[in-house]
């Protein structure tokens, strides 16, 4: 099998992202557990876990989070591809909680060769941190997979979030998925038109005028777009053809998970 080339390894990786906004959308319409739920009840139940998880000083209470919010994924029927996302934020915070196993003093654990010292509490520090991550990606990766965008946003609005806040998030999904289709574009025209294999330098030369294309295009796009909303009043307020109405359902849901994630908070 041949080696692919740089620009098909890209096409392949925009392609991949792609694909995985599909993905969330498809999973909006599983009618599992979460997505029967009103967007309000959801924003208030998961706000709720991530508030436990940070402030709990107990592995057992982080333990029980995690376990609910797995159930509630599979209460969902949400593939396990679906949350390949979280990787990201879990490998950042594995990194930045790494050195702590050997600069927070304590009762040495076992010894790490040209390195030192892996302190017992420094693997408690370490552990505290990743699991609380572990929680807070997970509880806002199943609100957006259960919930269609525009409703998130109209959800975070009835909170008082401010207006600002709202665009920016609105304007940046919208934006993610118009620089993936330009820059596939982009690409896939380079690629039909090279004749022969390229030069590793040749190849880093073609990525890096893409790269360069793609920045100003997205800058005209940007302003295009911001005039485009400026002439047709746009105030950052979110309209949805079918007005929100949360049910008893969704009452004992928000309910529930308050009280849930204060209960396990408080575990010792």
């Amino acid at each position: 099998m041949s080696r692919r080339s740089s620009a098909e390894r890209t096409i392949h990786h925009l392609h991949a992202a792609a694909e995985r906004g599909l993905l969330t959308e498809l999973e909006i319409r599983h009618g599992g557990l979460l997505q029967r739920v009103d967007p309000r009840a959801k924003v208030v139940g998961f706000a709720g876990f991530i508030l436990a998880g940070t402030s709990s000083r107990s592995f057992a209470a982080l333990w029980i989070l995690l376990g609910a919010a797995i159930f509630l994924a599979l209460a969902s029927r949400l593939s396990i591809r679906s949350f390949t996302a979280t990787g990201g934020g879990l490998t950042l915070a594995l990194i930045l909680a790494a050195p702590s196993v050997f600069l927070v003093p304590g009762e040495p654990a076992f010894d790490v060769p040209l390195l030192g010292n892996v302190t017992v509490q420094g693997l408690r520090s370490a552990g505290f941190l990743l699991l609380r991550v572990c929680i807070a990606t997970v509880s806002s990766t199943l609100l957006i997979l259960t919930t269609p965008w525009p409703h998130v946003l109209k959800a975070l609005r009835v909170f008082r979030v401010p207006v600002v806040a709202i665009v920016i998030l609105s304007m940046t999904y919208r934006y993610v998925f118009v620089l993936l289709r330009i820059a596939t574009e982009l690409f896939e025209a380079r690629e039909s038109r090279r004749v022969g294999r390229l030069s590793p330098v040749d190849q880093r030369q073609l990525i890096a005028s893409g790269v360069g294309v793609l920045l100003s295009k997205s800058l005209a796009l940007s302003e295009d777009v911001y005039m485009a909303m400026r002439s047709r009043g746009y105030q950052g307020e979110v309209y949805l053809l079918t007005d929100l109405r949360m049910q008893s359902f969704d009452w004992v849901f928000a309910v529930t998970m308050l009280a849930f994630a204060l209960t396990v908070a408080r575990l010792a």
